[in-house]
């Protein structure tokens, strides 16, 4: 099979470098030199490291682009004003103290799914690139024109050349180059409603230095993220505008960083927390951005790509495999974004217009049939920290 992915930030080179490794077809990638990524930093979750090795890198491989383990993750201000609490990588609650033990030692944990990395995400896709590039066909070309039927699309023309392909994979992000020549239902979560981020880069200063876990801080009217790598953090405030301007926005996330925020990186990231219930139609997946987006929090957008990936890879050759992979991604977009809703939704907080804009909750319901992202501990340690009850199903 002959297939061929538009996009060359994180998720057309995760996509690239997993086909290669595990499917015997031919690969074709495009990406342009004119399109930025989004990325400037990256917390990713435990089943990263098997990624990782699937494409045959190495935890020195990420040492060597600036990445650091990740532990676990820190949630402060959310439940309430000087209340933090963690959201460990285990799955029995009876392990946290083991977890704290191996960031406390900044130990190799010997146990599988108990650590992580931060990842630049532009130094992550280099490396992909750099040991994947001999292994598939790959252009730097624009694509002009996409060339479709209702059966899907037929060839894409680029400035370069043009490209035929059995399979074509949107991985352009929020442009959907492919994706949006064909008739897409969209879902969303009511509950999510940030639009706006400030991301940028910030050096660590004397009285804060590099942190091994993901940070949150619940702000005025949204919350602000710290990732920590070797040298530098990548950080970010993720607001709604319907609550606070652009202006006093930054204006926050400068005053509360811990770390001291280099002015001339920060930049306005526009966005609507979304998500297409069809990623997979014709001959035609979306994979990644393009597929759909929530927000940063709980590091869980590098993770649905390689679900996404991982999915693609057992239903490619298999009967009814549209219906599947949608019927996938939908129970794991959807059952994410209900676990993000809880930390808006289960928090006390009433003390601002945009905390108090929730439908506030106090029951944390879990299902069985919840992906292994937020499993049974992950809800019931959520329900422990905002106060709420926890209820089985």
């Amino acid at each position: 099979m002959d297939i061929c992915i538009v996009g060359g930030g994180t998720a057309g080179w995760m996509t690239a470098s997993y086909l290669a490794s595990v499917l015997p077809d031919n690969i074709t990638l495009i990406e342009s030199r004119d399109i930025p990524i989004i990325g400037v930093g990256e917390s990713t979750v435990p089943s990263f490291t098997d990624f990782v090795k699937t494409v045959g890198l190495t935890e020195q491989d990420l040492f060597n682009i600036g990445s650091i383990r990740k532990y676990t993750a820190k949630h402060c201000d959310w439940p309430r004003k000087g209340k933090d609490w963690f959201h460990h990588f285990i799955f029995d609650k009876t392990e946290e103290q083991e977890q704290l033990q191996w960031l406390e030692n900044l130990e190799l944990p010997d146990k599988h799914w108990r650590h992580s990395y931060h990842i630049d995400a532009t130094k992550f896709s280099s490396l992909l690139r750099e040991r994947f590039v001999d292994k598939i066909d790959h252009n730097y070309d624009t694509i002009k024109r996409v060339v479709y039927t209702e059966s899907g699309i037929t060839r894409l023309i680029g400035e370069e050349r043009e490209y035929t392909a059995d399979l074509f994979i949107d991985c352009s992000g929020l442009k959907q180059i492919l994706l949006k020549n064909f008739t897409n239902l969209t879902e969303s979560n009511n509950s999510l409603i940030n639009n706006k981020a400030w991301a940028g880069h910030a050096d660590y200063t004397d009285q804060a230095g590099p942190v091994y876990y993901t940070r949150t801080f619940a702000m005025d009217a949204g919350w602000q993220w710290n990732i920590c790598l070797q040298d530098r953090a990548g950080c970010g405030y993720v607001f709604n505008d319907q609550h606070i301007d652009s202006y006093t926005a930054r204006k926050e996330f400068i005053d509360k960083c811990p770390f001291d925020l280099r002015r001339d990186t920060l930049k306005l990231i526009d966005f609507k927390s979304k998500w297409n219930t069809n990623p997979w139609c014709s001959n035609v997946v979306a994979i990644g951005l393009s597929a759909g987006f929530l927000e940063p929090l709980e590091s869980q957008s590098i993770f649905l790509t390689q679900m996404q990936v991982q999915m693609l890879c057992r239903l490619i050759n298999k009967n009814n495999n549209k219906k599947l992979f949608n019927k996938f991604w939908n129970m794991m977009i959807r059952h994410i974004a209900k676990y993000l809703e809880l930390h808006y939704t289960l928090s006390s907080r009433t003390d601002t217009s945009y905390w108090r804009s929730f439908n506030k909750t106090d029951t944390v319901v879990y299902k069985h049939s919840y992906s292994p992202l937020f499993h049974e501990y992950g809800h019931s340690a959520i329900a422990e920290a905002y106060g709420g009850k926890l209820v089985k199903q």
